[in-house]
């Protein structure tokens, strides 16, 4: 058995930052189900969480749980290559962006991803595109050349934005909204995170679960 044991199901799209990061380290893990045969919650997986959501990491004696946080453990207790920058500053932008993607980007898409056709709709578009035009500009400069946010490195808080861009591709693949990168940028940004060799294997990962 693996050192790292991860609680998850294929419809879990928060675990891929999980894999990825655990791909990027090189640090062998086992994803294993959170549920029975019949859908009902395993008590051993109850037992580390009391959300009762996955993904929950396990890993000699610790859980973690919500997938950033993971991701912040992962970064700790497996240091190289670091996915966090070394200064205060810095890994401060991480968090900051980190808590603006989840709580008002992710939370603005799954309001459109639930709103019917019509007004709620236009309504829950019209606040995402103004919160991405918020985003690139307080966080990418003019000069910013990629090819991840802190150019070269790649990071942590290109995992979370992973799970934006990809959440966009599946409205834009199952609907008719469009809902276009706000600048070249972010385009580009969007596309350099989405080809990383780690989160194409982490994506299918996640599609090959059986359960």
């Amino acid at each position: 058995m693996a050192e790292v044991t991860i609680f998850t199901s294929r419809n879990c799209g928060w675990a891929v930052r999980n894999y990825a990061a655990l791909i990027e380290k090189g640090v062998a893990f086992d994803p294993v189900p959170a549920k029975d045969g019949d859908g009902v919650k395993l008590d051993t997986f109850l037992s580390l969480t009391p959300y009762g959501r996955t993904p929950v990491l396990y890993c000699e004696g610790t859980a973690v749980f919500e997938s950033s946080l993971i991701n912040e453990y992962i970064d700790d207790r497996f240091p190289n290559p670091p996915l966090l920058p070394s200064d205060a500053a810095a890994r401060s932008e991480v968090r900051k962006w980190t808590h603006y993607c989840e709580n008002s980007l992710l939370a603005a898409l799954t309001r459109i991803a639930k709103a019917q056709e019509g007004d709620a709709r236009t309504a829950a578009i019209a606040e995402f595109k103004e919160q991405m035009c918020d985003f690139a500009r307080f966080a990418l400069p003019a000069d910013w050349r990629g090819p991840y946010f802190f150019g070269k490195r790649f990071t942590l808080l290109d995992l979370v934005f992973s799970t934006l861009f990809e959440t966009i591709r599946q409205i834009e693949r199952h609907s008719t909204t469009s809902l276009p990168m706000q600048n070249e940028a972010m385009r580009r940004w969007a596309e350099n995170v989405l080809s990383r060799p780690s989160l194409r294997s982490a994506m299918a990962l996640r599609d090959e679960l059986e359960f």
